[in-house]
């Protein structure tokens, strides 16, 4: 009898504490697992989130460096006069008055880039100069995350003279900067484009400059 008592005291269940100890510890074990779970998660989002931004990116940069670099002509008008980042088109080929229709310039040489500016962050690479067709349906979009967008030309290329205009020495080259972005990381591209062909005509909002041998001065 008294051999009894002894295993029934020996194999008496766990206390408190124990139960308690190994409940905290199961706790931490559960907080570890768990982060390192979402911080996977995390990670993986965020990887995926900047591939998808560096591959819009690359697309908007090389649809418009090919085709800025083929350009025969260059107009340019701004959404709000000298403000790119209110938006802009820019024509690679000499457009009609009523700009409608291009004059000059086939196939990669004349084209349409628009981009609605900051608050809009669409941006159009088009073979004609309308927005829509003619059953209204939206063309595709090069870029729905552009943040900024710049086309400018480089010092190498422009001088300004003593009347306060500029004198545009060719080939033109011009820099483009693109950033795109979303509501948690951008991604920015800086490129400079030099024109394979001489440009007969430039027009910048309105300003005419035309070809006088290897340069474009002010009309």
């Amino acid at each position: 009898m008294r051999n009894c008592l002894e295993k029934l005291k020996q194999n008496k269940g766990a206390s408190l504490v124990e139960i308690l100890v190994s409940l905290a510890v199961s706790a931490i074990v559960f907080i570890v697992v768990g982060m390192f779970v979402s911080n996977g998660t995390n990670f993986f989002n965020r990887q995926s989130r900047t591939i998808d931004l560096q591959k819009e990116l690359l697309e908007v940069s090389n649809k418009v460096n090919d085709s800025i670099m083929q350009a025969t002509g260059i107009e340019m008008y701004y959404n709000t006069s000298g403000d790119q980042s209110d938006g802009f088109a820019l024509y690679t080929g000499e457009i009609t008055a009523d700009k409608k229709n291009f004059l000059t310039g086939k196939g990669n040489a004349s084209k349409k880039i628009e981009w609605g500016g900051k608050d809009n962050k669409k941006l159009y690479v088009l073979d004609d100069l309308t927005l829509t067709t003619a059953d209204e349906k939206e063309p595709y979009k090069f870029g729905s995350r552009v943040t900024n967008f710049s086309i400018t030309f480089s010092d190498e290329c422009a001088t300004l003279l003593a009347d306060g205009t500029y004198m545009y020495e060719q080939p033109l080259i011009l820099e483009i900067h693109i950033t795109v972005a979303d509501d948690k990381e951008s991604r920015s591209d800086t490129r400079v484009v030099t024109l394979r062909n001489q440009i007969e005509k430039l027009v910048i909002d309105g300003n005419e400059y035309v070809k006088d041998g290897d340069v474009l001065r002010r009309k």
